[in-house]
């Protein structure tokens, strides 16, 4: 039995490298190096953002991107919470206490994810609905 595992386990970590090491098409040179030698980061920041450094930032627009950026790193934080739970859960070795817990931090991490899901769709939607009553009066 040690054996066959052994050789699956060689098997598949020789196609994740066979897969993941290939060699990859490449771009020569794409437009983004061209602006950055003509016209520096200002350039490409006004290309990717369409303001340039003389602009203000509308503060609607930066507070709708800090509400998606803390909720994002709030999935980050329910990820880190999942593997850690699962990881106590694999190395409980039987013990019923340490499931338990490991079973309640899963539970508070998954309740935790359904509160961030809603409450990233409830700043989307109310974020959308000032932008439509904003736009319309403008």
């Amino acid at each position: 039995m040690q054996a066959a595992k052994k050789n699956f386990l060689s098997l598949f970590f020789a196609l994740f490298l066979l897969l993941n090491l290939r060699p990859m098409p490449i771009q020569a040179a794409s437009s983004m190096w061209d602006t950055a030698k003509d016209g520096g980061i200002e350039t490409i920041g006004s290309e990717a953002f369409g303001i340039t450094s003389g602009q203000e930032k509308d503060p609607r627009i930066l507070a709708a991107g800090f509400i998606k950026v803390f909720l994002g790193v709030l999935g980050l934080v329910f990820l880190i919470l999942i593997i850690s739970a699962g990881f106590n859960y694999m190395t409980a070795q039987g013990s019923t206490e340490k499931i338990e817990k490991a079973i309640g931090q899963i539970k508070a991490a998954a309740i935790g994810l359904i509160i961030i899901l809603a409450a990233y769709s409830i700043a989307g939607f109310v974020i959308d609905q000032i932008f439509n009553v904003i736009n319309r009066y403008d």
